[in-house]
C-alpha cells in the first residue's frame, strides 16, 4: 500500500513529536524524524530508494552536513539540521558565530536541504530555491496532535531536492 503525502506527514508530525519530547541534544533529536521523512517519501511517493548516510563531508571536508543523501548510488544532496527554533535564514547570524561560520562553507553546496523540523529551505550554492520556505504549521512540535498542515511548497520542495543531479562534466 502506498502512502498519500498527508499521511507521511502525519507520521513524521507523531514521530517529531515523540522524540523531541524525550532527553537528548535538541538538533539530535530530530535527526530520525526527518531522516525517516525522507526516506519514506522516495520510496512511497517517488517509487525510488533514498538512503541516508550521516555527517558526509563535502568538497574538501571543511564543511560536515548532517546528511548526506543518495539516490542511484550517487550523493544527490546534503542536509544540515538545526535545533527547533534556530533561525535558518543566514542574514540573521551574528557575523562571528558558529552559524555563520559554518554557512560560509554549506553555502557552497550544490544541493542542500535546511531544517529545524518545522521550517524548511532548499538552498543551491546559497542561493534558496523557493520564494519561501516551507513550513510545519503547529504552534509547539512537542504538544502537536492530529493532522499535520504543512504549506503547499513542501512535497515539490521535497521533490526537487531528490531529483536534483549535478551536472556533468564535459571538460577536464
Amino acid at each position: 500500500m502506498t502512502a498519500t503525502f498527508q499521511e507521511l506527514l502525519n507520521k513524521y508530525a507523531d514521530r517529531l513529536r515523540e522524540s523531541t519530547i524525550g532527553p537528548g541534544q535538541p538538533e539530535a533529536q530530530i535527526s530520525q524524524p526527518v531522516a525517516e521523512l525522507i526516506e519514506d517519501f522516495s520510496q512511497e511517493l517517488m517509487g525510488t530508494v533514498a538512503t541516508i548516510h550521516r555527517e558526509v563531508p563535502f568538497d574538501d571536508g571543511s564543511v560536515r552536513p548532517d546528511f548526506g543523501v543518495r539516490v542511484k548510488q550517487l550523493i544527490t544532496g546534503h542536509v544540515e539540521l538545526k535545533a527547533p527554533g534556530t533561525s535558518l535564514d543566514p542574514a540573521t547570524y551574528a557575523k562571528t558565530s558558529h552559524n555563520a561560520k559554518q554557512w560560509q562553507r554549506l553555502k557552497h553546496i550544490p544541493n542542500l536541504l535546511h531544517t529545524d523540523g518545522k521550517e524548511w529551505r532548499l538552498w543551491r550554492y546559497g542561493e534558496m530555491v523557493t520564494e519561501s520556505p516551507a513550513r510545519f504549521h503547529t504552534a509547539d512540535i512537542k504538544k502537536h496532535r492530529g493532522a499535520a498542515e504543512f504549506t503547499a511548497n513542501f512535497e515539490g520542495m521535497l521533490r526537487a531536492f531528490l531529483t536534483w543531479e549535478p551536472s556533468p562534466i564535459y571538460t577536464v
